[in-house]
């Protein structure tokens, strides 16, 4: 299995050509290699000055020349890793007792120093990432990242287990040690992910996957719900109303770029919604003891989560999902357990008024059910309709005058074929009043919310993010 799953990381996603994890006669130093994010730039990687701030018992903070930040804010988020963020990271997503050519390796993160420099320590850069950020033009940003090629020993390269934070405008909020944690806890999944991957896996975890993760790393350490993965959900009318189109995590990016149905910002409703579905999964579940589970998994795909939970499929899961959005009772699967933020979730107004609707992979919609309505007879094979009634939390298969129609796609190959289906093209009574009142006052664009974060791989596209594992030698 080990020889298999070396191949596929080498040949399928990294393609490395050097030997992995021999750093032997390596000199570290101040200098860094970044990737540029900026467009154009192909990811290509560029020199990083930068002096050590901090350093912790089990991190080294790293500050660029001329970043802005201090030793006291370096020196904060070196005791915020070491006595907070790595130990929750650790309990949540890690697997215990890594065996590895002979060795045991307590967990992930001691497994991906190993990996990496070998010092016992995480190397966290704060440094202004070089991106498309522009203020009022473009409000996505790289708010950091983990890059698997930092474990190669070639050129280019920083040959240790890194985490890089992004200072401008990532922590230059009200709060900018708590924005920088959220990041690196984020970030530190992902390296944890990929570690685990190498230690069990025949494949890396589907995007979805890993990013839900990432987003439940960050509720841990932050005290409370992300609000602006709920605001985002909430006010996704005016800004661009993508998910009552059906849009979600479940094909991770397959909405960005220019055209109907499509936005430069729809990548953030990949965020919203699996954040809410990984807050869904661990209220269902009742512990967090969920995210270990479906972290140590040796299935890559949706399996992960369906067998972590113990439903029956993809198809009965994501319907419980879809229906939990907008039942959302007090307790049971169709809900968020009363919670106190999650309680209040606004349901997506229907995607068209001509009654058909075009759903990837995952994506659901709903609509208000009119006497005489039925399904159309050439739905695509994997879009499946239910009806919902909230006040008496149910899910049914009839059709029945004034309960609320769910169409989703339960194909569970995230490589599938988006299929037509049919919605009433009714809005929903009840949100009639709510969707006005959302509405009334806001402004319709998304620069005018921003900075939003976004990971580097969505900034720049997953594909060439990987690619720019393969370009070491240029």
């Amino acid at each position: 299995m080990k020889v298999f799953l070396l191949m596929v990381i080498i040949f399928s996603l990294f393609c490395f050509s050097c030997d992995l994890f021999d750093f032997s006669g390596i000199e570290f130093s101040n200098n860094f290699w970044a990737i540029d994010f900026t467009p154009g730039s192909s990811n290509s990687r560029y020199r990083v000055y930068a002096q050590s701030y901090a350093q912790g018992k089990f991190c080294n903070v790293w500050v660029e020349n001329g970043a802005g930040v201090t030793k006291a804010q370096a020196q904060e988020i070196a005791d915020k890793y070491d006595y907070d963020i790595r130990q929750k990271m650790i309990d949540a997503f890690s697997i215990k007792n890594i065996n590895y050519n002979g060795s045991v390796y307590d967990n992930s993160i001691v497994f991906a120093d190993m990996m990496g420099d070998r010092d016992g320590k995480l190397c966290i850069l704060l440094l202004d990432l070089k991106d498309s950020y522009i203020a009022g033009k473009n409000e996505s940003y790289t708010a950091g990242y983990f890059w698997s090629g930092d474990f190669q020993s070639a050129n280019k390269s920083n040959q240790r287990d890194i985490i890089f934070i992004d200072t401008n405008p990532g922590m230059k909020g009200k709060t900018p040690i708590n924005d920088a944690c959220l990041t690196l806890a984020h970030e530190t999944q992902h390296m944890m992910n990929f570690a685990n991957t190498y230690a069990t896996r025949d494949a890396v975890m589907d995007t979805w996957i890993d990013e839900g993760l990432s987003s439940a790393a960050e509720w841990m350490v932050s005290g409370g719900h992300l609000k602006d993965r709920l605001e985002w959900y909430n006010e996704n009318e005016e800004r661009g109303g993508l998910i009552s189109q059906g849009n979600n995590f479940f094909v991770w990016g397959n909405h960005d770029g220019d055209g109907e149905g499509k936005s430069r910002y729809a990548v953030l409703d990949d965020y919203a919604t699996v954040y809410l579905f990984f807050q869904w999964l661990r209220l269902q579940a009742g512990s967090v003891e969920i995210y270990s589970s479906i972290a140590s998994s040796v299935k890559s795909d949706y399996r992960a989560v369906v067998e972590s939970m113990s439903f029956s499929g993809w198809e009965e899961l994501i319907k419980t999902w879809h229906a939990a959005n907008y039942i959302n009772a007090g307790n049971g699967p169709y809900g968020y357990m009363n919670d106190r933020l999650l309680i209040n979730i606004n349901t997506p107004v229907p995607p068209r008024i001509n009654g058909t609707v075009t759903l990837a992979p995952g994506e659901g919609v709903y609509s208000f059910i009119q006497k005489g309505f039925s399904p159309a007879s050439d739905s695509g094979r994997n879009i499946r309709y239910v009806s919902l009634l909230k006040s008496v939390p149910s899910v049914e298969n009839t059709f029945n005058d004034g309960r609320v129609l769910l169409t989703y796609n339960a194909n569970d190959s995230r490589n599938g074929s988006a299929e037509k289906g049919s919605t009433t093209g009714i809005l929903i009574p009840a949100e009639i009043g709510a969707k006005t009142a959302r509405t009334a006052g806001r402004s319709a664009s998304p620069e005018s919310r921003g900075p939003y974060r976004v990971g580097a791989g969505d900034l720049t596209g997953r594909q060439n993010f990987a690619a720019a594992e393969n370009d070491y030698n240029e």
